[in-house]
């Protein structure tokens, strides 16, 4: 008996145990022979896998007769630094270094930039000297060194306003959302975009409110609050547009996975994706030489960039997200999956913070983007074992952020 991924079924394959989907709906039975018509029937209900009668499945490398043999290996050479606090042991990371690999080696037959793979040398530091010592992080003493916390933009303080108001309705917050217009413009293009799906296009804000849901697209409204705060981080310290790629793309997973888990809310999921690594923007804005220290250190000596901040700042770029979300007092679910998305056992907010962290994982692997850590984080197994999913789910989610990956940044960055 083997268990197989969906997308490697044929037809006339024995089914070795009962085909049922997560909702507990029985579809087929162990001993039938798979026909074209089963599997379509399985992939529309969300099947990832089936036991199969015979062998054991053959390696991931077997009858990759698509991929050149040589730009493989080289990817796999690649991955193998990548994934140096990562590992490959546990299932889930083997499979994830699997599909990176197998994408990277088609990126490399194509010439493609994720083909390529850098490490710092000694002449990318010679401008940090790192014999000047650091003061320690404190958002308590912002002050006294001239420093202030940003602020969330007044349209989020009336829309917060208007939905604690019990006498407030769906109508009251979708005026409150439709005069700033360029916030509707923006929620409007989301809501119709791939990241919904919906077939029939949705043109008010009062409808929005009405099919989305007022948590859902409050959520929505927060996520594109605070990106508008951080325009305006030069490039020298990171490539913004990497940056938000690699927090959409963590968003957008974290969504899927939640969707899968049948957690409500997922667009609050989204929202803890998008903003999981927005301390690492406030160290780039407030303390832009702790972060050139930080970056450099961590990649001389092939660290954890979240690793060295404890080391040199007392506090790592987790710990400071979650401090900025208490001061803007959002809710304790969103600070405590910011806070500890690097460590989810430490987490009263498990599953919802088990996936934020599987959800980066699975976006630092497969390079949507860049935080600026160039390693693969390693990955929680108990955290693994609690969210009860199958490694061959990982594709599904992968394929899903894959499609919508670029419609939504063209929304949540007009004109990038």
């Amino acid at each position: 008996m083997k268990r197989m991924k969906i997308a490697d079924l044929t037809p006339e394959m024995v089914l070795a145990s009962d085909v049922i989907n997560c909702d507990g709906r029985f579809l087929l039975p162990a001993g039938a022979a798979l026909t074209e018509r089963s599997i379509r029937l399985c992939k529309a209900w969300g099947i990832v896998e089936a036991e199969i009668e015979g062998e054991e499945a053959p390696s991931f490398d077997a009858g990759r007769n698509d991929v050149d043999p040589a730009a493989l290996a080289a990817a796999r050479r690649i991955n193998e630094y990548r994934f140096l606090h990562a590992g490959t042991k546990h299932r889930a990371m083997r499979e994830l270094e699997n599909l990176s690999s197998l994408r990277k080696a088609r990126a490399i037959e194509q010439g493609l930039p994720g083909g390529r793979f850098s490490v710092i040398g000694d002449d990318d530091a010679e401008a940090v000297d790192d014999n000047v010592l650091l003061e320690p992080i404190n958002l308590g003493r912002l002050s006294e060194f001239g420093l202030r916390l940003p602020t969330l933009p007044a349209v989020f303080d009336r829309i917060n306003e208007t939905i604690m108001n019990p006498n407030s309705s769906a109508g009251d917050i979708a005026d409150v959302i439709g005069k700033d217009t360029a916030l509707t413009s923006q929620l409007l293009g989301i809501v119709n975009s791939a990241f919904y799906g919906f077939v029939s296009k949705i043109d008010t804000v009062s409808r929005a409110v009405a099919i989305v849901g007022t948590k859902q697209l409050t959520s929505l409204v927060f996520g594109i609050s605070v990106i508008k705060i951080f325009d305006r981080i030069p490039a020298r310290h990171i490539d913004m547009q990497e940056f938000w790629r690699h927090s959409l793309a963590c968003g957008i997973a974290a969504r899927i996975i939640a969707g899968y888990k049948q957690i409500q809310n997922t667009e609050r999921l989204f929202v803890a994706g998008l903003l999981h690594d927005i301390g690492r923007l406030l160290m780039y804005r407030l303390w832009p030489e702790h972060s050139r220290r930080v970056l450099f250190a961590a990649r001389r000596e092939s660290r954890l960039l979240y690793e060295v901040e404890k080391d040199l700042l007392d506090i790592d770029h987790a710990g400071i997200g979650a401090l900025m979300a208490e001061r803007w007092k959002l809710p304790f679910l969103l600070e405590a999956e910011i806070r500890n998305h690097h460590a989810p056992g430490n987490s009263y907010t498990r599953p919802e913070t088990a996936i934020v962290h599987l959800a980066d994982i699975i976006a630092h692997v497969m390079e949507m983007g860049s935080s600026g850590e160039i390693f693969v984080p390693p990955l929680d197994e108990d955290t693994w074992n609690s969210l009860d999913i199958s490694e061959n789910l990982l594709t599904v989610i992968i394929d899903h952020v894959d499609r919508q990956i670029n419609d939504v940044t063209a929304y949540f960055f007009p004109g990038s």
